[in-house]
């Protein structure tokens, strides 16, 4: 059934776009923990706009990761059922 694939294909396209926003922002997480770690080893402390983006970063990981679950398991269930 035509309708039943392009509901899969619209699912699978939008848990792909947040799986691609998650690992972004997974990345410049470990970019910013690398970068304090860096400045702390070497006697410094964080900026506050270190602190800031770090935050940031997790609040928006906080939203997007249970939708991502939420999108593949939608996928699943479609896909395979």
């Amino acid at each position: 059934d035509p309708a039943v694939v392009d509901t899969v294909l619209a699912a699978d396209e939008t848990r792909r776009e947040l799986q691609q926003k998650v690992d972004a922002l997974r990345t410049e997480s470990n970019v910013l923990v690398d970068t304090i770690k860096q400045a702390v080893g070497a006697g410094g402390k964080p900026t506050a706009e270190q602190i800031e983006a770090g935050k940031k970063v997790k609040e928006q990981l906080k939203t997007l990761e249970p939708q991502l679950k939420e999108a593949e398991e939608l996928t699943t269930k479609l896909a395979y059922h």
